[in-house]
């Protein structure tokens, strides 16, 4: 997975690198090339605005193919950097959300997501939809939940440890049940 990073002031602008989104999208973009490059397992040299590697070979080169897949984090309704997952493999996606910053998207969110990036996509390439959620503190049973996000175009549901924090002897029978099984 990768992505601009977030928050720009904490985690960037105050260590010196850029607070401006722009800015690291570009480095992103530019990341992305040399390191598909260095993937490549062939001497590689990248000049470019924010990196340089002169006559470089990564070996060995990773065994899964045509590389290791990338997954871009991206924020709706920010429409780029959907337009850039649409060149990788996949997205993770979240919504823009005024009270707590982020969130995950409700499956209508999604689906309109997942419909604006398929339009984007030029490779006939699997593509994959990662969400991120809790389905620990649900009531609703698990298939419930997860049933309308796979419909929207969901392939996988990443599961978040959620909040409140519970504690160690709830994991293990949680985790055992495995995936929640779709209607």
């Amino acid at each position: 997975g990768v992505g601009i990073g977030w928050p720009p002031d904490l985690d960037f602008a105050d260590l010196g690198d850029s607070g401006d989104n722009r800015v690291r999208a570009a480095q992103l973009d530019e990341g992305l090339e040399v390191l598909t490059g260095l993937w490549s397992g062939e001497p590689f040299s990248h000049q470019g605005e924010h990196y340089r590697v002169t006559d470089t070979r990564f070996v060995p080169q990773p065994l899964q193919q045509p590389r290791i897949p990338i997954w871009v984090g991206s924020t709706w309704p920010h429409r780029r950097p959907f337009r850039r997952a649409a060149r990788w493999d996949g997205v993770v996606p979240l919504v823009a959300d005024p009270e707590s910053d982020f969130r995950a998207p409700t499956p209508d969110e999604l689906r309109e997501i997942v419909g604006y990036t398929m339009e984007h996509r030029t490779s006939a390439a699997p593509f994959e939809v990662a969400l991120g959620e809790s389905l620990s503190g649900s009531e609703a049973p698990a298939a419930e939940v997860v049933g309308p996000y796979a419909e929207a175009g969901a392939t996988w549901w990443l599961e978040a440890i959620g909040w409140p924090l519970r504690d160690y002897g709830f994991w293990p029978e949680y985790v055992s049940a495995g995936p929640p099984a779709l209607p």
